[in-house]
């Protein structure tokens, strides 16, 4: 994963009025990080 890479993600339960489900997200995480976190950092996209 590359930041500015758009991905498809599960966003998993519904809390509030946070977006779920299977939704394209952006990668926002610098590159550097990536290869050393287990996570990453992510922006979800809507239609």
């Amino acid at each position: 994963m590359k930041r500015g890479e758009i991905w498809w993600a599960n966003l998993g339960a519904h809390r509030a009025r946070e977006q779920t489900g299977r939704r394209p997200v952006i990668v926002w995480q610098s590159n550097a990080l990536t290869s050393v976190l287990q996570s990453v950092l992510v922006i979800p996209l809507t239609t």
